[in-house]
């Protein structure tokens, strides 16, 4: 079998490895595009080995480096942890094909130059070694998305790789004591490889299928927090009204009283009332009624937590927003910000709204001591129920969805404020 294609298939198979590992551990929505990358990016790899001759050393040198490139660039993993996995990556690649070519050559006897040296065996040992490889694998990612409970862990997806390490162990068994002719050998090498790519095909399916259970769970949470807030917004602009109805007669009855007498305490009496009943008026005034439920609400939230609150929705009020989605995307901005305010030191909140070309721009800037923490590109969230996990900022972006809208978040350490933009197209 020419040497040149045969690399190029057993390369093909560890990118079809590194691809599920990282897919598993660092999971994207463009899978397609990362797979052709790494795929293009072994080709280059057996290219670079090819001419070096399978160089230890520079075999070693751009494996790490390209794993590099895929966690960095790709999968927008931090340095530290792209050096770390392409290591890990690199060791194992190593460890595994030293393993499988030391033990069969003491166990079936002879040197593991010998097995090199024949393709068919050389095949199949690398295979198995490549099976090896994605054991590990499978497992490490099993305890890394166990430990930091990114989704649900399914014991049941190891069982593929192990099985695949079995049937293998025995193709190899098979072809070595049984004795087989060169074709036979051959096949059998062959149909190791396919079952070998079929199995890891299965395995990425299935992380596929796991994603989208998470989705859709996570979706019906989403639209079951807005339904909630929806009737507690109604419910609280249904209040608002009976009380600022009762506010408003209240201060004509005072009004009257204290046209009836010219008592002096009396009349201050009356007046310290009729101030006190000011604060149950509308505080508001956008325009946009719905915009007001929402403000007023949080105004009376950032009293009760001691939280300075403040805003500017003079220049857009937001009215082609659909109540509904005005109080995911405003109701979790602003919950996101009092959350991080109340534990600053300044404990400060200003809302602006502003027209930029064809779009309307909310800018939420809140106080906060320390610099957020993040997951890839996403940020990770301080609440205890992990179940709850950026569902805030999920649910924001679903309603964006139906205004070609866009949200974005930056944290200026100098001023020790987090900012968050949203854009909504005008319709």
């Amino acid at each position: 079998m020419n040497t040149a294609i045969l690399n190029v298939l057993l390369q093909f198979v560890e990118g079809l490895i590194s691809f599920e590992f990282y897919e598993s551990i660092a999971p994207t929505k463009k899978k397609l595009r990362n797979f052709a990358l790494i795929t293009v990016g072994y080709m280059i790899m057996c290219g670079i080995n090819l001419a070096f001759d399978y160089n230890v050393v520079v075999n070693t040198i751009v494996l790490t480096v390209f794993q590099f490139l895929f966690l960095h660039f790709l999968y927008k993993l931090k340095s530290v942890f792209s050096i770390f996995y392409s290591i890990l990556f690199t060791c194992l690649v190593s460890v595994t094909e030293f393993i499988v070519l030391e033990v069969d050559a003491i166990i079936l006897g002879g040197s593991s130059r010998d097995f090199i040296n024949d393709a068919a065996s050389y095949i199949i040992l690398i295979i198995l070694s490549k099976s090896l490889l994605f054991v590990f694998l499978k497992i490490i990612s099993f305890i890394i998305n166990k430990f930091r409970s990114i989704e649900k862990a399914y014991i049941t997806s190891l069982i593929y790789p192990f099985s695949l390490l079995i049937v293998v162990t025995i193709f190899g068994l098979v072809s070595y004591y049984g004795n087989p002719s060169d074709r036979l050998r051959l096949i059998i090498a062959i149909s190791t490889m396919l079952l070998s790519i079929l199995v890891i095909g299965t395995c990425i399916l299935q992380q596929k299928q796991s994603q989208n259970e998470t989705e859709l769970v996570e979706l019906r949470a989403i639209k079951q927090a807005q339904e909630t807030d929806n009737k507690y917004f109604e419910i609280l602009e249904r209040q608002n009204n009976n009380l600022m109805v009762y506010a408003h007669d209240t201060k004509n009855h005072l009004q009257a009283i204290r046209n009836m007498t010219y008592d002096e305490n009396i009349i201050e009496y009356l007046e310290r009332l009729t101030a006190d009943l000011k604060k149950y008026s509308r505080h508001a005034s956008s325009g946009n009624h719905n915009l007001d439920v929402i403000i007023n609400k949080y105004i009376t939230e950032c009293e009760i937590k001691g939280v300075s609150f403040d805003y500017d929705v003079r220049l857009s009020n937001l009215s082609g927003v659909q109540m509904f989605d005005l109080v995911s995307i405003l109701g979790n901005l602003l919950d996101n910000a009092l959350e991080s305010a109340e534990k600053s030191e300044e404990k400060s909140i200003h809302l602006q709204t502003d027209h930029r070309n064809t779009y309307d721009v909310i800018v939420v800037t809140n106080s906060c001591d320390t610099k957020p923490v993040t997951q890839g590109n996403s940020l990770k969230s301080s609440k205890a129920n992990k179940k709850q996990h950026g569902l805030g900022i999920k649910s924001i972006k679903s309603a964006l969805k139906n205004y070609d809208g866009d949200y974005n978040w930056e944290y200026d350490e100098q001023n020790k404020e987090f900012i968050s933009t949203v854009m909504i197209l005008r319709k």
